[in-house]
């Protein structure tokens, strides 16, 4: 989810989301609001991770990266979710809330 900032809308970046095969996918005009969400995981991913040593090699990094996002959807505890991680809230969540019928 991007703005329509310079960065998201330049050539370069929107080149390289086809050749990723990464779609693009804008906030509203006049929203300031819209991608707030999306802002503050990116702010998250790097101060908790990314940001904590310079990367030299990229299997590092996304190794470092993907044990970081274990650990925050195991572990981390939300408040808005009563104080337990995401994962197994929502684990939670749809064994409560799955109907007694099976799919057809």
């Amino acid at each position: 989810m991007s703005d329509h900032g310079c960065q998201p809308t330049s050539r370069a970046f929107m080149d390289a989301c086809r050749l990723l095969r990464i779609h693009q996918a804008f906030t509203r005009d006049h929203n300031p609001k819209g991608n707030a969400d999306t802002e503050r995981v990116i702010r998250t991913v790097n101060e908790a991770c990314l940001w904590l040593q310079e990367w030299t090699r990229l299997f590092a990094l996304v190794s470092a990266l993907d044990r970081w996002m274990t650990s925050y959807h195991e572990y981390s505890l939300h408040s808005t979710r009563g104080y337990r991680p995401p994962r197994p809230f929502e684990r939670e969540y749809y064994r409560s809330h799955s109907t007694p019928f099976g799919a057809a």
